[in-house]
């Protein structure tokens, strides 16, 4: 049931995608055919009862419709009754390849001229005796006779006893002509036909049997006809005394031509040579016409142009290749058979137009096609048939497959196809050596000593070709341990990788260090093939440095955060002193004469800071007052700096010393005070000169 159900998806599969890994070398696969005609010769075919009858020319004109019927591969061995009056062991009269030609064959059976004589059963025992030491496809015995046989008591009882591989064709002619039981499972048949009429209707279907060939549908009012296959050969075989062949057209009008002309076939003069035999009845009627079509005709609606025909036959042989397709393991069709990867694919079939992809759909002008193919693996002939839907598994290596599409049960079509498979192989990975690493002060003291990683394919050591194709090893550690770097190296040695440990050079490294895990990757491409593998290992690392060496890197963070901390604890009071934020940066100068007449005035003083100061550590902010207008001399600016509390001490107080014209919120500056500490919050700085009292308040 799953190989039908297989067969049902794979077909409407072929007819719904585009035609995929055809390369298919299609044979002719017409079948090999070797026929034995018994022909009667006696006197009654020519006369009977004293009267001339036309028997005769019946039967020649039968062998020469057979002769021009011939396919390149049959063979006609003609064995003539009177041959045997006296022989038994006589050979065939003529013998008839189809290679020849229709004419030529034709021709020969035409002027075969005979001895009228008797009628002994020894030619149809000869006949049929040679004919089972052929090798054929198929095999024929035909007799045309009109009377009874010598020498045999059933004929009946000896075609019975016939080997299955004989066909028999019995053809009874004239009204007196003897009858045997047909046995069509047995491929026994007998046609009678009395008259001339009737072998021009019987001959048609005699051919069909015998040549297995295949008849289209012929209107004989219009001509008209039609196939839905595409064909390689069309036969016309037209009958009538005034037969003529002229061609063919297709649908669209085009005219099409035959590669040769016509093979006539018709009646006899002369019967015999036998001066007993003077009154000859010849019948004129016997007259054909077979022409042969060879090309490749696409299907459609033809017309036969025709004339004076009494019967019409058009055979036909299709023009079709048959096509491989693999399927593979999740349901796609092969798209290149170019690049095939050995595994599991389920092989199907289908017929293509010949020398293209065009697929040929199911036609009862094809009949039951059967198919059917044999593999070659590496050389190796395999004897299972697979069928259409089967599962098949490529190895790698060399593929070839021989495929045969049986159709109208002797035609056949073949195809060979050669590929070549590959493998994507797996690539195992393992370590053989992994020391263990020193870890010292100045770094890994056996950094040289490396870990050794072996790679073998498929379980197979690796060849020196193989090992060019291979990659560098890639490795993965862990994100948050790159103290120590691993680089790999491949070495000359077939399948063997590297590993060594470093650390930055001159870098003493510090904290705690352990095994780390390590993943390796590996792969490599051979033409078709890739090869890969991974693995993971855990790299040894002994630590055997002392407490410091494996700290001072946190001996060192935490020094330079303590030193961060004091240099910030430096600019925050109390341990740095800021100057208040209420001094001014122009303070108003009152400045009132002491002349009469002269009005008071406003002038602006400076407050300045030393930036050095603002920005050292722990060092109190210094800065200076010019408390007297621009151009007034007699006192310098107050120099200061920062006492804390929104207090300022003036540090220069040796520069006024004694000046008697200077207060400071009312009071003179002495000299030998080294500390005047002052709140500048309401602070009047008053100069007094001989012409001017100056106020200066440097704060809100």
């Amino acid at each position: 049931m799953k190989r039908l159900l297989a067969a049902i998806l794979t077909f409407f599969m072929l007819f719904s995608l585009p035609v995929l890994g055809l390369e298919s070398r299609a044979d002719s696969g017409y079948p090999t055919r070797v026929i034995h005609v018994v022909y009667d010769d006696s006197g009654s075919m020519i006369k009977t009862g004293g009267n001339a009858v036309d028997t005769w020319c019946q039967a020649k004109y039968s062998m020469e419709v057979f002769a021009a019927m011939l396919g390149e591969g049959d063979t006609m061995n003609i064995y003539v009754m009177s041959d045997y009056v006296n022989d038994t062991a006589a050979g065939p009269r003529l013998s008839l390849n189809g290679g020849e030609g229709p004419a030529a064959n034709v021709e020969k059976v035409h002027d075969m001229v005979t001895h009228a004589s008797d009628t002994p059963f020894n030619a149809v025992r000869k006949a049929y005796s040679d004919l089972e030491g052929v090798s054929a496809d198929e095999k024929w015995l035909v007799v045309l006779t009109d009377g009874e046989f010598q020498d045999v008591e059933n004929i009946d009882s000896f075609f019975a006893q016939k080997q299955p591989d004989v066909s028999v064709m019995f053809l009874g002619m004239g009204a007196a002509a003897p009858s045997i039981n047909a046995d069509e499972a047995n491929n026994i048949y007998f046609v009678k036909a009395e008259t001339s009429k009737q072998i021009l209707n019987k001959i048609t279907d005699i051919c069909t049997r015998i040549f297995n060939s295949n008849k289209l549908t012929v209107d004989t009012g219009s001509m008209e006809f039609s196939f839905d296959v595409p064909m390689s050969e069309l036969v016309v075989f037209a009958q009538g005394a005034d037969v003529r062949i002229n061609g063919l057209k297709a649908e669209d009008g085009t005219e099409i031509k035959a590669n040769a002309a016509p093979v006539p076939v018709r009646y006899c003069e002369e019967a015999t040579t036998n001066p007993s035999y003077t009154d000859i009845k010849v019948d004129t009627e016997l007259v054909g016409s077979i022409l042969t079509f060879k090309g490749d005709y696409s299907a459609g609606a033809y017309t036969a142009d025709v004339t004076g025909a009494e019967t019409l036959e058009i055979y036909y042989k299709p023009n079709v290749s048959i096509a491989v397709y693999l399927t593979d393991g999740e349901g796609q069709l092969v798209e290149s058979m170019d690049a095939l990867e050995a595994g599991e694919y389920i092989l199907s079939f289908g017929l293509v137009r010949s020398g293209t992809e065009e697929q040929v759909a199911e036609s009862q002008l094809l009949g039951d096609v059967e198919y059917s193919a044999y593999v070659t693996v590496n050389g190796k002939e395999g004897e299972q048939s697979y069928a259409s839907g089967d599962t098949i598994y490529l190895e790698e290596g060399s593929f070839q497959v021989d495929a045969t599409a049986r159709y109208l049960k002797y035609n056949t079509v073949t195809t060979q196809l050669s590929y070549e498979i590959y493998k994507n192989k797996n690539m195992e990975l393992q370590v053989t050596d992994n020391p263990r690493y020193m870890l010292k002060g100045k770094g890994i003291a056996n950094s040289q000593e490396p870990i050794v990683v072996k790679a073998t394919l498929d379980g197979q050591e690796f060849t020196a070709e193989q090992w060019a194709c291979v990659e560098e090893l890639a490795l993965t550690q862990p994100e948050e341990e790159e103290r120590i770097l691993f680089v790999t190296e491949k070495s000359e040695e077939p399948g063997i990788f590297h590993i060594y440990p470093t650390m930055e050079e001159g870098k003493r490294p510090s904290g705690e260090f352990s095994d780390l895990d390590l993943s390796v990757k590996a792969w490599g491409k051979s033409g078709l093939e890739s090869w890969s593998g991974e693995a993971s290992l855990t790299a040894k690392i002994d630590d055997q440095r002392s407490w410091f060496e494996k700290n001072l890197d946190k001996i060192i963070k935490i020094t330079l955060l303590v030193l961060l901390g004091l240099l910030i604890l430096g600019y925050v009071p109390p341990f740095k002193k800021y100057l208040p934020k209420k001094l001014k940066k122009m303070p108003n100068i009152n400045c009132k004469p002491n002349i009469p007449g002269k009005r008071p005035w406003m002038a602006k003083g400076r407050y300045s800071k030393k930036r050095i100061s603002t920005f050292i550590p722990y060092k109190a902010e210094r800065g200076s007052i010019r408390f007297l207008p621009t151009g007034v001399a007699g006192a310098p600016p107050l120099q200061i700096k920062a006492a804390g509390g929104n207090r300022v001490e003036i540090v220069n107080t040796k520069a006024y010393g004694g000046n008697a014209g200077l207060t400071i919120d009312g009071l003179p500056i002495q000299k030998d005070v080294k500390k005047n500490l002052r709140k500048p919050a309401g602070m009047i700085i008053k100069y007094v000169t001989k012409e001017t009292d100056y106020n200066c308040t440097p704060s809100n």
